[in-house]
């Protein structure tokens, strides 16, 4: 998860700017500036890869105290957009609440954007033929809550369990990090990008 998260910053400003009466040039001229800071900060890190821009927004009714957060692709914006935000606001706020106010004034407060570098989408686990365990490294005894005893327990070092390695517990999954325990309610199996996945025994 977190080796695999993108490499990101986000800038904050508030900005209290009304969205029905839009100042477009002034919208712009923040989310350039903000978008401009953030992308300096992780370029570094981006390589050759194009930065992906996100932004968000949070909106209320004038007067209110609580915003409403949502987001909006991130393009360069017009006076007559105030309409498309007060439009998605309100879908948000309705979301929230049930209801929306007719003809009640909508203020954008705070601008968000997020620069951030593109993120492959996880390789897909594919079948793998089944095949039994390696020799385990060793064997120790660990106690079983169902039956309240400690039964010898075999111990496997996860990168030595090839795709496909499946085994009936009690086991342990060692490794640098952590262990996984097996109970003997379950079997173990290794998909074919090394995820264990634990299936109970009826």
């Amino acid at each position: 998860g977190f080796l695999q998260a993108p490499i990101a910053y986000e800038i904050t400003r508030s900005a209290i700017i009304s969205l029905d009466d839009f100042n477009a040039n002034r919208v712009n001229t923040l989310l350039a500036a903000m978008a401009k800071e953030a992308e300096k900060t992780v370029k570094p890190a981006l390589q050759k890869q194009k930065p992906v821009v996100k932004l968000v927004v949070d909106c209320r009714y004038a007067g209110q105290g609580h915003e409403i957060k949502f987001s909006i692709p991130m393009r360069q914006f017009y006076d007559q957009d105030g309409k498309y935000f007060k439009s998605l606001f309100e879908k948000a706020y309705g979301a929230v609440y049930g209801l929306t106010i007719p003809n009640q004034p909508a203020e954008a407060t705070t601008w968000s954007v997020t620069v951030s570098s593109t993120v492959k989408p996880p390789l897909p686990a594919k079948k793998a033929p089944k095949r039994k365990a390696p020799k385990p490294l060793h064997t120790r005894k660990v106690h079983d809550a169902t039956s309240g005893k400690a039964l010898p327990t075999p111990v496997f070092w996860r990168f030595d369990l090839p795709a496909g390695t499946t085994f009936k517990g009690p086991a342990i999954i060692a490794e640098h990090e952590t262990s996984t325990i097996v109970t003997k309610n379950f079997t173990a199996r290794i998909d074919s990008v090394g995820y264990i996945h634990l299936e109970h025994v009826k």
